[in-house]
């Protein structure tokens, strides 16, 4: 059946539309054990490839007390860990966000946040959840290579190695 090229675009860009709805999203965790190692930049890096590229994108700040994302892109949301049970409830605006809003998702983390963030994962059964709907974590690791951050490393892998992937990104001091 040959139909025209006007009814083939129409038919293409709804497929692509289809296509796009159907990708699998990533939460992008940019981690670290400390300050000053390169998480707020490698966020604001990622996202603005995701920008460039076209991919849908929302940028999370949640290191409240140096929000260096955020003061880059104003259009950044901000969320919170917290190892306070009740208070935690709010960074699972981050999963819903990834879900309802069908966007791949940048957060960027504050130092020392492993506690927290481990608590909000078993809490709300954040890996089941995501992967229930098509939604991929990925740890990206900053680490400086010295003893420290290479434990705080070791310790997120022990944690999250076979459940979360991680992208380990030595940052020259």
């Amino acid at each position: 059946m040959v139909t025209s090229p006007k009814k083939q675009a129409a038919e293409g860009k709804s497929s692509a539309v289809e296509r796009a709805k159907s990708r699998k999203r990533y939460i992008h965790l940019a981690d670290g054990n400390k300050g000053g190692v390169g998480k707020s930049v490698l966020a604001r890096t990622l996202y603005a490839v995701l920008l460039d590229l076209g991919t849908p994108v929302l940028g999370v700040e949640t290191d409240i007390d140096s929000p260096d994302f955020k003061g880059i892109y104003t259009d950044v949301q901000v969320s919170c860990f917290s190892e306070d049970e009740k208070a935690n409830e709010q960074a699972c605006s981050i999963i819903n966000w990834a879900i309802e809003d069908e966007k791949n998702i940048v957060v960027n983390l504050p130092a020392t946040v492993h506690k927290a963030f481990q608590l909000w994962v078993e809490q709300f059964d954040i890996i089941d959840l995501a992967a229930s709907h098509d939604v991929g974590l990925v740890k990206w690791f900053i680490c400086t290579g010295e003893y420290d951050s290479m434990k705080s490393l070791q310790v997120s892998l022990e944690a999250f190695g076979e459940k979360i992937p991680h992208v380990v990104v030595k940052n020259l001091k």
